[in-house]
């Protein structure tokens, strides 16, 4: 059904060129079939009929947040998925899961200044989530700080006695 809708829109769309809403809906349709390139082009379009369109804008960094984390997670393409990453942030810097996974992609490419800035922003964001302080505390260890890591792995347990369990 999501291929047929994709093409009912694109004909909507070659009616009226300046419909935002048929590229809204382009946009989630190909973010639901994982099309994330055609989904964030849409979504573009959508903003530059109306740069001002809320939903376009929120679905935008959520497809550019999910798109990072394919790319790092299933493409093993961290360049990708720091491109992806950075853009959905820049629309939303607010959102723990971008910010959790801009931690992950530097640790992963081994630039641990950057993973320890996005995990204490992640701390930040949500200060009650134990995996935050555990993948702090990583970070640190990963810097060679073994006195910040073993803090944040603390307080990790204090929060969840289980939060370190993936590391043992």
């Amino acid at each position: 059904m999501l291929v047929k809708a994709d093409g009912y829109l694109k004909e909507a769309i070659k009616i009226h060129p300046n419909y935002k809403n048929a590229y809204l809906l382009l946009g989630n349709t190909n973010y639901y079939l994982r099309r994330y390139e055609n989904s964030v082009a849409y979504y573009e379009n959508a903003l530059r009929v109306s740069p001002d369109y809320p939903e376009a804008t929120k679905n935008l960094g959520i497809t550019l947040r999910d798109a990072g984390r394919y790319y790092g997670e299933v493409k093993k393409d961290m360049l990708t998925a720091k491109k992806y990453l950075n853009r959905s942030y820049t629309i939303n810097k607010s959102d723990y899961e971008t910010v959790r996974l801009l931690g992950i992609v530097n640790g992963m490419s081994g630039d641990n200044g950057q993973a320890i800035r996005y995990f204490t922003e992640a701390v930040k964001l949500s200060p009650n989530v134990a995996q935050s302080y555990s993948n702090l505390g990583t970070a640190y260890k990963n810097a060679g700080d073994q006195v910040n890591a073993n803090a944040n792995f603390e307080k990790a347990l204090s929060i969840d006695p289980n939060s370190l369990n993936h590391l043992k």
